[in-house]
């Protein structure tokens, strides 16, 4: 038998404001030749001097997992799956 997987939360730090909810309406058109994800405000989820030593892709990672854990309503779960656009 294959096992089934659920995906009980998501969540996404990309160039548009999606990282609190999906607003269709809010999506811009850039007009730079590179556009920059939106960052949230890392000290509302991790400690500044613990986040002083992280790289900006574990920043992200964190913030993303604890939101998606949220929006589980799981406390436990068992496994988190994180990726990038880049490969990494």
């Amino acid at each position: 038998m294959k096992p089934i997987i659920y995906i009980n939360g998501a969540a996404a730090i990309s160039v548009q404001e999606t990282l609190y909810g999906c607003n269709p309406e809010a999506f811009v058109r850039s007009r730079t030749r590179f556009a920059q994800a939106k960052n949230p405000d890392f000290k509302d989820y991790i400690p500044i001097m613990v986040a002083r030593r992280m790289s900006r892709m574990i920043k992200r990672a964190i913030v993303v997992s604890q939101l998606a854990l949220q929006a589980s309503g799981i406390s436990m779960p068992d496994a988190i799956i994180f990726g990038t656009g880049l490969g990494v």
